[in-house]
């Protein structure tokens, strides 16, 4: 069973999305001690049952920092990659409209091959 966000919570996870997006923020990732420990959970198919319920800090470039849930870490990086998604097409094509949509399953998007693959995707600090 997977975490639920709260509404408020989407909303400021929707609002760094638009930041880092928009912006151009550069931002780092900071692991709990769970993944400094032993990284190579990030790489199993048990990434997302052993790293449930923990807390990872998220540092934008002007200083501003949040903590996010392991969830709401997870949603953070499917909605940066369908953007990234979305970029390469309006290169390909300039009249694509880019399109964020927060409505998705948290069910099909917890499951170990969607978060094995979104993690590989991010950059974590303290991690070799």
């Amino acid at each position: 069973m997977h975490e639920e966000i709260a509404d408020e919570r989407m909303n400021l996870v929707a609002k760094l999305i638009g930041r880092i997006v928009e912006l151009g923020e550069k931002f780092k990732i900071f692991p709990p001690d769970e993944a400094l420990q032993n990284p190579e959970v990030l790489k199993s198919d048990q990434a997302a049952e052993q790293l449930k319920g923990t807390q990872w800090r998220l540092s934008l470039s002007d200083g501003k920092e949040e903590t996010l849930s392991f969830t709401e870490l997870i949603v953070l990086a499917y909605e940066l990659a369908m953007i990234q998604v979305h970029l390469l097409k309006v290169q390909a094509d300039p009249s694509h409209q880019v399109k964020v949509d927060l409505r998705f399953k948290l069910e099909e998007l917890m499951t170990p091959e969607h978060v094995k693959t979104l993690l590989g995707k991010l950059t974590f600090e303290g991690l070799a």
